[in-house]
């Protein structure tokens, strides 16, 4: 269904693009921790925002990929085992560049392929993570 609206709208050529999140971009709200990285502090409690998107949210927001890649249709994996964070994740997690390291979040494990500049939601706050579905 999302698909078929969306390929619909992009007939329009005044549409420059159209992407899918579970969340309104301006009104990212969900707040969890859960996330697990290598060389996390089991006692630690990381609290972030998390949005699920579609290949092109990336794109059609403008974002600025900073390390890695965005998703994409290219790989599989993508669908089922890949994240994206935030440069203010990457710097929680503390490596120079997470991209290619295992992370996982309530059940759901992949690599980090990709480290966006922060950018601004709601309020102000910088969102963490993304993740494809």
């Amino acid at each position: 269904m999302v698909y078929t609206v969306k390929n619909e709208l992009l007939k329009d050529p005044n549409i420059l693009g159209v992407t899918a999140s579970n969340q309104l971009p301006t009104q990212i709200m969900y707040s969890l921790d859960g996330a697990n990285w290598e060389g996390k502090d089991p006692n630690d409690s990381v609290l972030f925002h998390f949005v699920t998107v579609d290949y092109d949210f990336i794109h059609t927001l403008n974002l600025q990929v900073a390390d890695g890649r965005a998703f994409s249709r290219e790989f599989q994996s993508d669908q089922t085992g890949a994240f994206i964070i935030n440069e203010k994740l990457a710097g929680i997690i503390g490596r120079e560049s997470p991209v290619g390291e295992s992370f996982s979040f309530y059940g759901l494990k992949g690599k980090i392929i990709g480290v966006v500049k922060n950018f601004h939601f709601d309020n102000f706050c910088p969102v963490d993570a993304l993740r494809y579905e």
